[in-house]
């Protein structure tokens, strides 16, 4: 459905970004996780251009086929496995034919309303691809990467393609000092054409459980930043859904309709040129404002909305982290002028009712 597993099998510790604590262990994304980390944005988009998306990379690898720009630079030995045997072959791009290739597919696309990574081709790339500061840098590239693929000797299907990158830090990063890092990007095929049965697992760890042990930050502090994160979510969809209609919602669930759903405001003489671009901007996708409605990450419950059509009261709670011992410098100083803690009031034109009406802290009024 719209729930989303995600387990870390192997990733190697960058000092700064450790997935270790994690290991082996899946972790549940439900569709508010994805609305708060933006894991579900474009989702709806891919899969209505799905299939002219498909038919469009079709053709441009018939073209690249057409023009033999894909080679075999290297032909390795057979592969044994498990799942049987494979050809496996280093491949690579020819340099010479790039520009050529960009060109028909600047042709192929040319007419094409599909939105793909192919849709912004531009002759300022083809300039670049026919220039010396290119041919530098394809040079640098293939002499540090490797493409390899592997192929079904019995159905000729490819079965696995990898990407391999070697690069240096630089001598700033310590930890990495006189060693060379070498990434690789793998992908699978199994079983292809036949059907999959996809089982959620039975033992699992929330996103807020994995951010606490991926970033060392505590459990208020991940709960402070998810509701802070989300409240803004959804006086942004609010405001937008009043920029097309002119009115309020009369219910958040109202958020998950879609523009050309609802009666658009009769004129747009009022709103400020920005407001109109986003407006046009929001219209012309015909995105949802909101897909998923989320819950008060304090209380567990739905925030609590009135709308009176031209303004509305969104009522969260807010709990600040504790204080740590002995750190001199709260990062949470500033968040203290624009909430309360407790029951906080959100309006069209106020984050915190509740944090307005404090008495200003020095006489600088801050």
């Amino acid at each position: 459905g719209e729930d989303m597993f995600v387990r870390v099998n192997e990733f190697p510790s960058l000092g700064f970004f450790d997935l270790g604590a994690v290991k082996d262990r899946w972790i549940y994304i439900s569709p508010e996780d994805q609305l708060y980390s933006d894991l579900g944005d474009g989702g709806d988009e891919l899969s209505e251009n799905y299939e002219d998306s498909i038919e469009q990379y079709q053709n441009i690898l018939r073209l690249a086929q057409e023009l033999d720009i894909i080679r075999v630079a290297q032909e390795l030995p057979v592969v044994e496995t498990e799942e049987g045997e494979f050809y496996h072959y280093e491949i690579e791009l020819d340099q010479d034919k790039l520009p050529t290739f960009y060109e028909r597919v600047l042709e192929l696309v040319a007419d094409e309303e599909t939105e793909t990574v192919f849709s912004e081709v531009n002759e300022s790339t083809l300039e670049y691809l026919q220039s010396d500061e290119f041919a530098s840098t394809y040079a640098a590239l293939a002499e540090n990467t490797t493409i390899e693929l592997w192929i079904d000797t019995r159905t000729f299907h490819p079965s696995r393609m990898s990407y391999r990158m070697r690069f240096v830090p630089p001598d700033a990063v310590v930890k990495f000092a006189d060693k060379q890092i070498t990434a690789t990007l793998g992908i699978g095929l199994h079983n292809i054409n036949e059907r999959v049965a996809i089982t959620a697992p039975t033992e699992f760890m929330s996103v807020e459980e994995a951010t606490v042990l991926i970033t060392g930050e505590t459990e208020q502090e991940v709960s402070f930043d998810r509701q802070t994160d989300q409240v803004t979510k959804v006086r942004s969809a609010l405001r937008n859904y009043w920029l097309h209609t002119g009115v309020y919602p009369g219910s958040l669930v109202d958020l998950a309709k879609r523009p050309s759903e609802l009666t658009a405001r009769p004129t747009t003489a009022d709103l400020e040129s920005f407001d109109v671009v986003v407006l046009n901007s929001a219209r012309e996708s015909d995105d949802q404002f909101l897909p998923t409605t989320p819950t008060d990450v304090v209380t567990g419950q739905p925030y609590v909305y009135t709308s009176t059509g031209q303004d509305y009261t969104l009522k969260y709670q807010i709990e600040f982290p504790a204080e740590t011992a002995g750190v001199q410098f709260d990062e949470y100083e500033f968040a203290r002028r624009l909430y309360v803690a407790g029951v906080n009031t959100a309006t069209a034109s106020e984050l915190s009712l509740e944090a307005g009406q404090q008495q200003p802290v020095n006489a600088l009024g801050l």
